[in-house]
C-alpha cells in the first residue's frame, strides 16, 4: 500500500513539475542582458563588457575578411584575371550581407560599425562597376584589332566614343572609392583589424585607371577621324547638370548638304538612347529626363549616317531618399502587408526596387509605382522579427537609404503553440496515470485475494526474459535442440544460458542473477574453476545473441558441449 501511495505522490508532483513550466513555454528566456533592467544594460557594465565580448568574437573576424577580400579582388581586375575576379566579388558580396545582417540584428545602427557597414555597401558597388567596366574595356580593344583588319573606320571611332565613356566611368568609381578609405581605415583601427590589403587594393585601383586612360589616350591619337562627309553634326546638352527627374534639352545641327528631314540617332555613354528627327533648317532637339540613370558624369554624341558629332559631357548629381514601411495584419494570422513610399524630397520614385528584411534577410522584393508606393503580402512563420525596407541601386541617381524598422510579431497558431503542445501532455500524463493506477489495484468489486494478487504485482519487475528451464539438463537440451530445428538460434542459446546462470546462481548463492548482464554473471564467478570456460560460453553467447552470428553445426554442438561442461562443474563446486 505505501508503494502504490509513493507512486501516486510521483505522478501528482510531476503534473505539478510540468504545470509550473508551462507558463514560460513560449518565452523561456527567463533573463537576458537586455531584461536586466527598464533601459539596456542600465547600472550593469558586467553585461556591457559581456555583450561587447560576444559581438567582437563574431563581426570583427569578418570585417577582417571584408578589408582583405577587396584587395585579392581589385588585384585579380588588375591582372584582367576576370574569372577569378568575379568569384572573388561573389564571396565578396556574400561577407557583405552577413555583414550587413549581423550589424542589423545587433541593434548597432548608431555605431562606428554602421559607419562601417554603410561605406562597405558603396565599395561593393564599385567593385561591381570597376569589374563590369574593365572586363568591357578589354573587350573593346579585341574589337578595335578587327575592325582595323576589316578597314571600318566608322565602328573604329564608336569603340573609341564608348572607350571615352568607359574611362571616364572607371575615373569617377575611383574617385569614390579613395574618397572612403579615411572612414574605413580609421574604424578599423579602433578595432585593431588590419588594412594593408584593403589600403594596397586603393594602389591597384589607381593603376587601373592609370593604365585605362593611357590605352584610351593611344586609342584616341591612333582612332582615324571619321570619313569627311559635306556634312556637319554638332550636339550641345543644356543645362549640363541635373538631378533625378530634371529635364535636360539636347540639341543641334545638321549642316551642308541635305536632303529634307533626316534622322540623327542620340548616344548616351555609347548606348542608344533615341533617334529624332531634323526640321526643315537642319536643326533637332529632344528632352531628356534624368531617371534611370547613375550619378556622376557621362558623355553624349550624335550619328548621322557616318558623320559624328563632338563628344560632349553633361553631370548628374545624386539625391537624398526617404523610405517608409507599416505593416498591417494580413488576411490570414500569419500574413502580413507590408506597405509604404519612396521619395526623393517631394517627387516619387517610380520603378525603383524596394528589398523587405527580416532580421537582416531578405525575405521579399517590391516594386514602386508610378506615386512612388509599393505594398506586398508576406507570410511569417511564429515568433518575432524585426523588418526593414531597404533602397539601394546605382541605376538611380539617388542615394541609398533604409526605413525605420518595424516590429513583427506573429503568434503561434494554436495546435502549434507550445502551451497546447504542454497541455496536450499533461492531460495524456493525467490520464495514464489514472489507467495505470487503477489497473495496478484492481477493478472495484473484485475478491481480496486478487486485489492481493495485484498488490504484489507493484513490486518492480523482473527484466522481460525468458525464465530458465525447470529439471534437469536433458530438458534444457531438449529445448536447444527444438529451436535449433525451427531456426530460432538466437533463442536456443539463450535458453541455455538462463539454465546455466539458474544453476550457477542457485550454485553459488547469487541474488537476483537475472538482473545482471552475462559479463556481470562472468566477474562473479572469474575466480571459479568453471570460469576460463563460462568466458568461452558467454564469448560465443554474446556472439551469437548480440552479434547476430549464424553459428555451424560443428559450433553449436560446441557450445553444447561447454554447456554440459560448465554444469558438471557447477554441481561438482556445489557438493
Amino acid at each position: 500500500m505505501k508503494r502504490r501511495y509513493t507512486q501516486v505522490l510521483l505522478v501528482v508532483l510531476a503534473v505539478l513539475f510540468f504545470a509550473l513550466i508551462a507558463q514560460y513555454a513560449a518565452s523561456p528566456a527567463l533573463y537576458t542582458f537586455k531584461s536586466d533592467s527598464d533601459t539596456p544594460f542600465h547600472q550593469n557594465p558586467e553585461a556591457l563588457k559581456q555583450i561587447s565580448r560576444e559581438q567582437s568574437q563574431v563581426l570583427l573576424p569578418l570585417m577582417s575578411e571584408v578589408l582583405d577580400n577587396t584587395g585579392t579582388l581589385v588585384l585579380n581586375i588588375k591582372l584582367k584575371d576576370f574569372e577569378s575576379a568575379e568569384r572573388d566579388l561573389q564571396q565578396y558580396m556574400e561577407q557583405s550581407r552577413r555583414l550587413d545582417s549581423m550589424v542589423i540584428n545587433l541593434d548597432m545602427s548608431e555605431t562606428e560599425l554602421e559607419e562601417f557597414r554603410r561605406n562597405n555597401k558603396k565599395n561593393v558597388e564599385s567593385m561591381q562597376s570597376l569589374l563590369n567596366d574593365t572586363r568591357r574595356f578589354q573587350e573593346l580593344q579585341s574589337l578595335e584589332i578587327r575592325y582595323r583588319d576589316e578597314n571600318r573606320p566608322d565602328l573604329l571611332y564608336s569603340v573609341s566614343y564608348e572607350g571615352e565613356a568607359l574611362r571616364s566611368q572607371i575615373a569617377e568609381n575611383f574617385k569614390g572609392y579613395r574618397s572612403r578609405e579615411s572612414a574605413m581605415v580609421n574604424t578599423s583601427s579602433r578595432f585593431e583589424l588590419d588594412t594593408t590589403t584593403y589600403e594596397q587594393s586603393i594602389d591597384d585601383f589607381e593603376e587601373i585607371v592609370e593604365e585605362i586612360e593611357a590605352k584610351q589616350e593611344t586609342r584616341r591619337t591612333e582612332t582615324p577621324a571619321p570619313p569627311t562627309t559635306p556634312q556637319r553634326l554638332s550636339i550641345a546638352i543644356s543645362p549640363d547638370t541635373g538631378v533625378y527627374q530634371d529635364r535636360l534639352w539636347a540639341s543641334g545641327e545638321l549642316t551642308g548638304k541635305r536632303v529634307g528631314r533626316e534622322n540623327v540617332t542620340l548616344y548616351i555613354d555609347s548606348k542608344y538612347w533615341t533617334t529624332v528627327a531634323t526640321g526643315d533648317d537642319g536643326r533637332y532637339g529632344t528632352t531628356f529626363t534624368v531617371d534611370r540613370i547613375r550619378a556622376g558624369k557621362h558623355l553624349a554624341y550624335a550619328v548621322h549616317g557616318s558623320t559624328y558629332s563632338e563628344v560632349v559631357t553633361f553631370t548628374v548629381l545624386p539625391l537624398d531618399t526617404v523610405l517608409t514601411l507599416e505593416v498591417v495584419e494580413g488576411a490570414r494570422a500569419e500574413n502580413r502587408t507590408l506597405a509604404g513610399s519612396l521619395r526623393a524630397g517631394e517627387i516619387p520614385v517610380a520603378d525603383a526596387p524596394v528589398r523587405l528584411t527580416a532580421d537582416g534577410r531578405t525575405i521579399a522584393t517590391a516594386t514602386t509605382d508610378d506615386t512612388g508606393n509599393y505594398t506586398l503580402e508576406q507570410q511569417f512563420e511564429a515568433g518575432t522579427y524585426r523588418v526593414t525596407a531597404i533602397f539601394e541601386s546605382s541605376s538611380f541617381p539617388l542615394n541609398g537609404t533604409e526605413s525605420a524598422p518595424v516590429l513583427v510579431e506573429i503568434a503561434p497558431s494554436l495546435f502549434g503553440s507550445p502551451i497546447f503542445v504542454y497541455g496536450g501532455f499533461l492531460l495524456l500524463a493525467a490520464i495514464g496515470s489514472v489507467w495505470y493506477i487503477r489497473r495496478r489495484r484492481g477493478q472495484p468489486g473484485e475478491p481480496a485475494a486478487e486485489a492481493l494478487s495485484e498488490e504484489r504485482a507493484d513490486l518492480p519487475d523482473e527484466p522481460a526474459v525468458e525464465e530458465p528451464l525447470p529439471g534437469e539438463d536433458e530438458n534444457a537440451a531438449e529445448k536447444f535442440a527444438r529451436l535449433v530445428a525451427g531456426g530460432r538460434i538466437s533463442d536456443a542459446v539463450h535458453a541455455l544460458y538462463l539454465h546455466l546462470a539458474g544453476r550457477i546462481a542457485k550454485a553459488q548463492r547469487i541474488d537476483n542473477h537475472l538482473a545482471m548482464t552475462p559479463r556481470e554473471l562472468l566477474a562473479a564467478c572469474r575466480r571459479l574453476p568453471l570460469g576460463e570456460r563460462l568466458a568461452e560460453f558467454v564469448r560465443r553467447y554474446e556472439a551469437v545473441r548480440y552479434g547476430g552470428k549464424q553459428p555451424t553445426d560443428e559450433e553449436r554442438r560446441e557450445l553444447a558441449g561447454l554447456f554440459e561442461q560448465i554444469s558438471e562443474d557447477t554441481e561438482r563446486d556445489a557438493d
